[in-house]
């Protein structure tokens, strides 16, 4: 499970936010690192939303490996 998040994660950032793949690192941050408004951060909340059906506050800049962590345990959790 864990990978296949790290996977929709990284495509959702590349291709839908414009990141270039190589700054999209489990050890980056999201806005400090890798440059994401909070417009952006919202998009990635509601598509894990959608795919995963996970509710994550994504208020507080976090790593891509907390996020991907969280997904996955939210998702075990329902």
């Amino acid at each position: 499970m864990k990978e296949k998040v790290k996977s929709f994660l990284e495509n959702f950032l590349e291709n839908e936010i414009g990141i270039e793949r190589e700054v999209i690192l489990e050890e980056n941050y999201l806005r400090s690192d890798m440059g994401l408004d909070s417009t952006e951060v919202v998009d990635v909340a509601l598509a894990l939303k959608k795919e995963y059906g996970v509710e994550l506050d994504l208020k507080n800049d976090k790593k891509l490996s907390e996020i991907i962590e969280c997904t996955v345990k939210e998702s075990k959790d329902e």
